[in-house]
């Protein structure tokens, strides 16, 4: 049996747990809070791109929101490391929802045989 699985849903899920780990930790309030709406608009973003199997651009307006937040942060003084690499994440999870065929993972298994 064989899945196939786009890069940018794995990009999503990374960019998810960054936001919620910068969300926490982060004392600002204005921008913990906007980390945490990315964070949860790059989880839907996942939801949604997994559910629309044949659409992967439904995900888009999500993902794209998750960027302006991260954007925002960065706006505002926010300029740590974490956030940049986060940002080009983002950036690239973009492109990948554009363009889904130009990267996709196949995870290919073996069905045991039957006596």
């Amino acid at each position: 049996m064989r899945y196939t699985i786009a890069l940018a849903v794995i990009l999503y899920a990374i960019s998810a747990t960054i936001d919620a780990y910068q969300g926490i930790t982060t004392l600002n309030p204005t921008i913990s809070y906007a980390f945490r709406i990315a964070s949860a608009t790059t989880i839907t973003a996942t939801a949604i791109h997994i559910i629309s199997k044949n659409k992967p651009q439904r995900a888009l307006l999500f993902i794209l929101a998750s960027l302006a937040l991260s954007i925002i942060a960065l706006l505002l003084g926010h300029t740590t490391p974490t956030t940049l690499t986060n940002t080009a994440v983002k950036i690239t999870a973009t492109i990948l929802t554009l363009k889904p065929e130009i990267m996709k993972i196949e995870i290919a298994t073996e069905n045991e045989e039957k006596p």
